[in-house]
């Protein structure tokens, strides 16, 4: 009987929620994560893969060193994070959605969608000169979805499997992966991330 008080415990706390609370300075910051935060259209729907159209997208953005995931991931978390917990200079906190982008170009690049209510008129002014605020431009991408805990490696790996994907549909693709995490960090199951890469899609 334990052990299944133990399976059902784990299984609640993994579901994930439309919200969830970080401590920052002794101070409760809600963050949303709710799924569909970043809004986009599937064009179409492949056996292990599906090609999606994402309009362009107003974000916070730090760019980050030359290393892969593991090197950068935490250090642009901060520096974006603290920017959306009030660290700007009109000290505005405002609500964190999913995915969590970060572009693995020669040097990383990690992004915040804003959302819909943060514009480029009325978004506060970062206190961090390595946050920047810029709209994302539309892109047409091939997505792979995975779960599990990311990593430079399995990032190299999902990126393989993806290209074979493509290349076996002879899709087009170009640019550099993007990586999107949905899943908040004390989520333990059923993790959401992604990769992505731009393609030229014919319908």
């Amino acid at each position: 009987m334990a052990n299944i008080y133990l399976i059902v415990s784990l299984i609640i706390l993994a579901v994930p929620i439309t919200g969830y609370m970080i401590s920052k300075d002794s101070e409760k910051v809600e963050i949303s994560t709710k799924f569909g935060d970043s809004k986009y259209i599937v064009l179409k729907e492949y056996k292990n893969f599906e090609v999606r159209k994402y309009p362009k997208l107003f974000v916070a953005k730090t760019k980050l060193s030359t290393g892969g995931y593991d090197q950068n991931s935490s250090e642009g978390f901060r520096n974006v994070a603290g920017f959306i917990f009030g660290g700007n200079y009109e000290n505005q906190k405002i609500a964190m959605t999913s995915p969590v982008l970060m572009d693995m170009k020669d040097s990383v690049e990690m992004s915040f969608i804003m959302p819909e209510n943060v514009t480029p008129d009325n978004a506060p002014s970062p206190l961090n000169s390595d946050v920047k605020l810029e709209y994302r431009p539309e892109q047409t991408v091939a997505v792979l979805r995975f779960g599990g805990w990311a990593s430079s490696s399995k990032l190299t790996s999902k990126a393989e499997e993806l290209f074979r994907l493509l290349d076996h549909q002879n899709i087009e693709y170009f640019g550099q992966i993007t990586y999107m995490g949905y899943s908040p960090p004390y989520q333990v199951l059923f993790r959401k991330n992604e990769i992505s890469i731009q393609v030229n899609h014919k319908k």
